[in-house]
């Protein structure tokens, strides 16, 4: 009979079948994209070296004994080993949703293996539960700014998040953040292409500025026609109009620009019966 190793009061090390395992579960899994080929290698060549982290399913009709809380690269890496268990910390002390979550969070910060798109699962994941025991940036030691940067990254299409997920490659997220604030100077810009060619010239921020701006200097992309309205005083339901100076060429305007501006105007002719 195997006699797990005592850490603490409620932490120890055992042998976990993985058939206990609800591993269909992945609620304190916060990976972007999860790869374990290298994994597999090493545990092949050397066995599991760091323990996984389970606790007592919170669900006891789910016909499964435990719930990971940390390893799912570790779990996946084995049972595509076709292993029969997992080396894993048993934590009967973690019954409260909040606790397992900072456990995982915690775990994996001291591992160092989120990448900045994982973070940011992890903070939207953290506002989305509706936790208030803990404040998750604090948590994982980020300002407000670097906060609302990562959840940027949630903003920008899945093969860029999957991207910044890449290990060994120059792209990172303040190349997506800039390029997501050049997306706006430039609408035709095209994300996949720019990771490209950052991860091939491994290419600096300036540098992508500079590029960019290059690309799309003198391009025939304009700005569309602005309204004739201020934010700042119309009130069209009050009959307050306040107008900011507009210049345009009638000829140049597309379809969309002229219908807007008619009913702009026509607003305005309402208004004055």
């Amino acid at each position: 009979m195997e006699v797990p190793t005592v850490l603490a009061d409620d932490l120890v090390v055992k042998q976990v079948p993985l058939s206990e395992i609800d591993l269909g579960d992945v609620t304190y899994r916060f990976r972007a994209v999860v790869r374990v080929a290298d994994l597999v290698k090493s545990i092949r060549e050397s066995g599991q070296q760091i323990p996984a982290v389970v606790r007592p399913h919170p669900a006891p009709g789910s016909g499964f004994k435990w719930q990971l809380i940390s390893g799912f690269r570790r779990a996946t890496a084995l049972t595509e080993l076709k292993a029969d268990s997992i080396a894993a910390y048993v934590r009967r002390d973690l019954t409260d949703d909040q606790d397992a979550f900072r456990a995982s969070v915690l775990e994996n910060m001291a591992r160092k293996t989120y990448s900045d798109i994982d973070r940011a699962y992890v903070i939207k994941r953290y506002q989305d539960s509706g936790y208030k025991s803990f404040e998750v940036a604090e948590l994982m030691n980020l300002t407000k700014r670097q906060k609302n940067n990562l959840l940027t990254l949630l903003e920008l299409p899945a093969e860029v998040q999957t991207a910044i997920a890449e290990e060994g490659t120059t792209f990172k997220a303040t190349h997506a953040l800039t390029l997501k604030k050049l997306k706006g100077k430039y609408p035709k810009l095209h994300y996949i292409e720019w990771v490209s060619h950052i991860n091939n010239e491994n290419l600096s921020i300036p540098q992508v500025i500079r590029h960019v701006n290059e690309a799309f200097r003198g391009s025939s992309e304009k700005k569309q026609l602005p309204s004739i309205f201020r934010n700042d005083g119309t009130d069209l339901s009050a009959g307050d109009v306040r107008l900011r100076p507009v210049k345009f060429n009638v000829g140049e305007l597309s379809d969309a620009e002229k219908k807007a501006l008619k009913q702009e105007l026509e607003g305005v002719l309402t208004l004055l019966g």
